[in-house]
């Protein structure tokens, strides 16, 4: 099980065997290189622990501890974690500001204690075998090293792939293999196990501030997250896109980093370069700046990527950032990024529908008009006026108007807009397909909620952590790489929670912009939010890529198997079905030998 973690900790390998529990960790060490080796016990070996993460406030919890008579044997946040839970018991996860996925045995209780961080930055998995036995591990392929769980596929689980390009948090691609939600703990004794939800989410407008103090408090809070984040007993980097999150964090960083940060950015040709906006961020803060143009060795990738994710995952944007984070390991172990500034503060393009419905309902007046409009650009643009772009907007107001006066739960239609959940796919299944949209439910929130506010809802607690933190967590700990994410700090995401909407949230993220924007080059004031996206479309047009197809959309493949109306549909499928399917079809083909159960009845 080690072994299949080592990528994660490259550092040290341990194990321990007490009574009734058997402890293993592998580590990246980045805090008291020498003295913060695991598995760790107390003094009294009264308790030991296994932690995956970083613990911000260790330093102010390490001296309250010492105030009541703790007594440390060395400078970890690992030691600390530990004292915290046997001094406060499950009351210590509140006082954590970090990232961390731990489980803490009790010799004297033989009961397991364990807890994820509030937003999913760090991964946690549990399974139970025939014995009653609890086996955990930060990957699935951990769990799967024990020989003691043979994996079942879900069958519901893969539709929600399909339809989401990942498995929702709340879930796993196996049937038998669970995960820890964020924010989320359990206790184990004899068998029998307990989980509940250690935090919730503050609720807007628990902060009554107008939009000018709100912008002053956002930017001390965003300067003490990058202050905390960036102690380490090894160098510290931060990736660089040159967008308005990564300058914001450069512009922070420089201020508090002894000598030039080192900062990292990757070009991928015309279709994904950055580079430019980049490179005006690190000449302003004088950056000890790393580029570089890389061809991606696509099908390769994709190939590689089904072993670093254990789950089918079809954010295309994975390839980039597993290279980027390659590249930056080469010089640092641990790297600050964005991650989390889009769902706090409104950085995707698909919140402007949201925020329209929320001013102004649609009507089908409204509607009617907006398609004569589109209609009379689109042909204007046919003869050659310069209005293909004006044409394309007025479309999708148009669609968008559409599904609001025919879907008025605004839950579903934020799925609509954002996931492929509503597209049927039953000619691939060859029959009726598992009920996505009923697993992505028992996400939902159940307290009454602004169109908005669903929407915001559904991004921080399935989008965030099972797509974005996923995607950077398992890119960058394939390289031994460590990443810290400032916007998600408890103190700034609390705080930023407890604003009301209406100050916290806009498109174009106006209070970011707000706080930061005097921090920014000029280019980066005025650019447009491009993200990491990927040309998926470029992309399946590579040979390499077109052959990979063949090969798994063959009519005696695994893919096959699974979804039996694949020889029929599979190349009539283009775009993001395609390489959503593509995705799984590698992901099956690397796991001839796990003895999956295929479950194809309909």
């Amino acid at each position: 099980m080690i072994a299949a973690l080592a990528h994660r900790g490259p550092d040290a390998q341990g194990a321990v065997a007490l009574e009734g529990a058997e402890l293993g960790h592998a580590r990246l060490a980045v805090l008291d290189i020498a003295g913060g080796c695991q598995p760790m016990t107390t003094a009294s070996k009264d308790a030991w622990i296994v932690f995956n993460g970083e613990i911000f406030n260790h330093g102010e919890l390490r001296a309250e501890l010492q105030k009541l008579g703790c007594r440390f044997q060395s400078h970890s946040d690992t030691e600390v974690l530990l004292n915290a839970w046997k001094c406060w018991g499950d009351k210590a996860l509140s006082r954590l500001n970090g990232q961390f996925a731990f489980l803490i045995w009790d010799p004297e209780t033989r009961q397991a204690f364990a807890a994820r961080d509030r937003f999913g930055e760090k991964p946690f998995y549990f399974a139970s075998d025939s014995g009653g036995r609890l086996v955990v591990a930060s990957e699935i392929k951990g769990i799967l090293a024990s020989g003691l769980i043979t994996p079942e596929l879900d069958r519901q689980a893969v539709e929600c792939m399909l339809g989401c390009l990942y498995v929702p948090p709340a879930r796993t691609i196996y049937s038998n293999v669970e995960t820890l939600a964020p924010g989320e703990a359990l206790r184990w004794k004899k068998g029998r196990l307990d989980r509940w939800s250690w935090w919730t989410r503050p609720s807007p407008g628990r902060h009554p501030v107008n939009a000018r103090e709100a912008a002053v408090e956002l930017r001390a809070l965003l300067g003490k997250a990058v202050e905390r984040q960036l102690l380490a007993d090894v160098p510290v980097g931060a990736f660089l896109s040159g967008g308005m999150d990564s300058s914001s964090l450069v512009a922070l960083a420089s201020g508090h980093h002894l000598g030039p940060l080192l900062t990292f950015s990757a070009g991928f040709g015309e279709l994904i370069d950055e580079l430019p906006y980049a490179r005006a961020v690190a000449s302003l803060y004088r950056t000890d700046h790393h580029e570089r143009q890389m061809d991606l060795p696509v099908a390769d990738l994709l190939w590689q990527m089904a072993d670093v994710f254990d789950e089918p995952f079809a954010d295309s944007s994975n390839l980039p950032t597993f290279v980027l984070a390659g590249f930056a390991r080469q010089f640092v172990k641990v790297a600050l990024s964005g991650d989390g500034a889009d769902e706090l503060f409104g950085g995707y393009a698909w919140y402007a529908p949201l925020l329209q419905e929320a001013s102004a309902p649609a009507t089908r007046h409204q509607r009617a008009l907006l398609w004569g409009a589109w209609r009379v650009t689109a042909a204007l643009a046919r003869l050659g006026f310069p209005l293909r772009q004006r044409s394309q907007t007025l479309y999708e107001a148009f669609r968008d108007q559409g599904l609001q006066l025919s879907q008025p739960d605004p839950w579903l239609r934020h799925l609509r807009r954002t996931t492929a959940l509503g597209i049927d796919r039953s000619l691939l299944w060859g029959g009726p397909p598992p009920d996505a949209m009923d697993a992505v439910n028992t996400l939902r929130s159940r307290s009454s909620l602004t169109v908005v506010e669903q929407a915001i809802d559904f991004d921080l607690r399935v989008y965030l952590p099972g797509d974005i933190l996923a995607k950077v967590d398992r890119a960058s700990m394939a390289h031994g790489l460590e990443t810290r994410a400032p916007f998600l700090d408890a103190d700034l995401a609390d705080w930023a929670l407890g604003l009301p909407t209406s100050i916290r949230f806009g498109l174009g993220k106006p209070l970011l912009r707000a706080a930061m924007e005097d921090l920014w080059p000029e280019s980066i004031r005025h650019r447009k939010k491009q993200g990491f996206g990927a040309p998926i479309d470029q992309w399946l047009r590579r040979p390499d890529v077109q052959a990979l197809c063949g090969r798994v959309l063959r009519k005696d493949g695994p893919l096959a198997a699974l979804l039996p109306g694949l020889p029929e549909q599979g190349f009539k499928l283009t775009g993001q079905a395609l390489w959503s399917v593509l995705c799984l079809g590698v992901w099956l083909e690397k796991r001839p030998g796990l003895g999956l159960k295929l479950d194809i009845s309909p």
